[in-house]
């Protein structure tokens, strides 16, 4: 009929409203014939869908049922079975959803007399609804089995509009997987596809590929970039007037900038994404809105609006309308919170029962165990501090641990990387000192293994001042100095509050060290190749000390435990390749020493030639010289004797 086709046409220009308000002012609908009566409930179901008014959507889905009753339409049935798996999707009832996905497969399986296309069209839609589904519970591996299948299926069935969303999905499951990088080029993906869309789905595919682009810029720590293209996507979403996806766009605006320290941007941000929650009455986003400035900045609110904020998450929590498990339990999170920074030590007591009693309980979701987590953490911590209690410290130390292992779960892999950071600082407070280096290795190795650079260079710079003060923790270590002495000499405080987001990491651009050294050793000991950067390092003294300390800490090396020692004022960085080490000593700071290092063996790595020179040397047991590999002198100079490294 002529009012669905209307109705059809508005709600895909995305007027809801105004397709939902036309629909309404439809006369007597039970006159109507079966079939119309079931696509005008499927469109009303939709458009409250879209609205967030999902009690009136399910509502639309019943009567969708009640009519399968009478008409016995399977097709309809399914239709109605998927709609009500995304409103449960979005109401959090994820036990309901996934018996409700797996209805609509035993539907489809029944189905006999459909075309082909349909089927498949509804096969995609279903492999993209689990895809959703999987990553909400946070089951990533499925996820992206789903991605994969979903595109698939959005290839031979779908059109453009349809893959594009696919290709969104897609990077969702390399995101969740720790590839962030092979996300951001599924996302670049998405956008090449979009740009043939016409408007408004143009704008809005784009505008998603863009938020989802600055999300993970914003995981890898590149918060600059981050901003560009959470900015790229408001501005996409003001000009289509895309209210929901605005307050989406500005609440991510408000963590970046609280991530880089901008607290009063951030602030703005996310006032700004509540006013249009407000406006669009979306309670469940409401929540997470006045959640997320608590937890942001409860430390520079007033008493006053901390209160206030907290209020209003418990009216929308009181209203049975609204109850869900992860509405609650954001409740008792900010609640803890107010309490912890209140300064009242009874609200501080107070506030870690409540935070002890959370992180016990199998029901809260990973993203907020961590935040659970992370507070109880440091209310222990600022016990430690106060008493130095040894007992506290072995708390704080499960708490990291669990940590450690939810971040594995939820593949939160900065987290995973600034654990590691923290276990390798408490392993020094119980002056386990090699362990601590060897934790300290493994943390930086993580944190470049998923392309995060700028936690990769803070673990770096961490490392190093551990070696620079290492003679200082040997003789703590020898004295066994009291725990409040120890404290004093490691900075816990200043770690805790980069993990809670409360300050950004401080990243100094540091001075080029100066290079000394390059060797290459073998297995035995003995030295194949040696450049001097320095006249003085061909001092046989100085080249023997060097000898000496690669020897004592060889074995840790080729095990990749340990990648860097300190000789005297300098240090030796070494990397295994093949069977040998690679070995750079430098003065100064060592990471973008490694990064030189590192691509130098990526350039030997791609030269056969300078392979079977070293593999002749080794066989005939000789020491080379820089005259007999001319190639490696230009390969030496081009990758250690460049313009200098400088962090951004």
């Amino acid at each position: 009929m002529e009012f669905i086709k209307l109705a059809s046409q508005l709600k895909n220009d995305e007027k809801y409203k105004e397709a939902i308000e036309y629909l309404n002012n439809i006369g007597r609908i039970p006159d109507l014939p079966y079939p119309t009566q079931i696509r005008f409930f499927q469109l009303q179901g939709e458009l409250y869908y879209h609205l967030n008014d999902y009690s009136k959507a399910l509502n639309a889905v019943e009567d969708i049922f009640r009519l399968y009753l009478i008409t016995n339409d399977e097709f309809a049935r399914l239709e109605g079975i998927i709609l009500k798996a995304k409103i449960l999707l979005d109401l959090g009832k994820y036990e309901e959803c996934r018996n409700t996905l797996m209805m609509s497969e035993e539907i489809l399986n029944i189905l006999k007399v459909i075309p082909e296309q349909d089927m498949g069209k509804k096969k995609q839609e279903i492999a993209h609804l689990w895809a959703i589904y999987f990553w909400e519970i946070g089951v990533y591996s499925k996820l992206f089995e789903y991605a994969k299948q979903n595109l698939v299926l959005s290839q031979k069935y779908g059109d453009t509009h349809t893959i594009s969303r696919s290709y969104l999905i897609m990077g969702l499951g390399y995101g969740e997987n720790g590839h962030l990088d092979q996300a951001i080029v599924h996302y670049q993906k998405c956008v090449d596809l979009a740009r043939h869309l016409n408007e408004p789905q143009k704008s809005r595919v784009l505008s998603a590929a863009y938020n989802n682009i600055g999300e993970n810029y914003r995981l890898k720590g590149e918060l600059d970039r981050s901003l560009v293209y959470y900015q790229k996507s408001f501005a996409l979403d003001k000009k289509t007037n895309a209210l929901a996806s605005q307050a989406t766009v500005l609440h991510n605006l408000g963590l970046v900038y609280a991530e880089k320290g901008e607290k009063e941007e951030s602030l703005k941000s996310f006032l700004k994404a509540l006013k249009i929650e407000q406006d669009l009455e979306n309670r469940f986003e409401m929540v997470r809105t006045f959640f997320d400035i608590l937890v942001n900045h409860h430390n520079f609110l007033s008493e006053a609006e901390k209160e206030r904020y907290l209020q209003e998450i418990k009216k929308i929590r009181d209203n049975e309308n609204y109850r869900s498990p992860a509405i609650e339990f954001r409740y008792l999170i900010a609640r803890a919170l107010v309490m912890k920074s209140s300064g009242i030590q009874r609200q501080i007591i107070k506030a870690e029962e409540i935070l002890s009693q959370l992180v016990d309980n199998p029901a809260l979701g990973n993203e907020l165990l961590i935040l659970a987590l992370l507070h109880l953490c440091e209310i222990l911590f600022q016990e430690l501090q106060l008493s130095s209690d040894a007992s506290l410290l072995a708390e704080i130390s499960k708490i990291i641990d669990k940590l450690h292992q939810v971040a594995e779960k939820e593949h939160s892999f900065s987290l995973l990387a600034e654990t590691s950071l923290f276990k390798a600082k408490l392993k020094l407070l119980n002056l386990k000192l090699m362990q601590a280096q060897t934790l300290f290795t493994q943390a930086q190795q993580l944190a470049l293994s998923y392309n995060l650079t700028r936690v990769a260079k803070q673990i770096s710079l961490e490392h190093d001042k551990l070696l620079q003060n290492l003679e200082i923790w040997k003789q703590v270590a020898g004295d066994q100095a009291p725990l409040s002495q120890r404290l004093q000499l490691i900075s816990l405080k200043e770690d805790l509050e980069v993990m809670l987001r409360k300050r950004p990491l401080d990243l100094a651009s540091f001075e080029i060290e100066t290079p000394l050294l390059l060797s290459i050793i073998t297995e035995a000991g003995s030295p194949l190749f040696s450049y001097y950067f320095s006249e003085k390092w061909q001092n046989s003294s100085l080249f023997s000390s060097f000898l000496t300390a690669f020897n004592t800490f060889s074995r840790e090396f080729f095990d990749n435990t340990i990648d860097r020692v300190k000789i005297g004022k300098n240090t030796i960085l070494m990397k295994p390749f093949q069977n040998l080490f690679i070995c750079y000593v430098i003065k100064g700071p060592t990471y973008p020493a490694q990064e030189k290092l590192t691509l130098f063996i990526e350039h030997i790595r791609n030269s056969a030639s300078i392979q079977r020179i070293f593999a002749d040397a080794l066989k005939r047991n000789i020491v080379l010289s820089i005259n007999e590999i001319p190639i490696l002198k230009g390969i030496i100079e081009s990758d250690f004797l460049k313009k200098p490294i400088v962090l951004t």
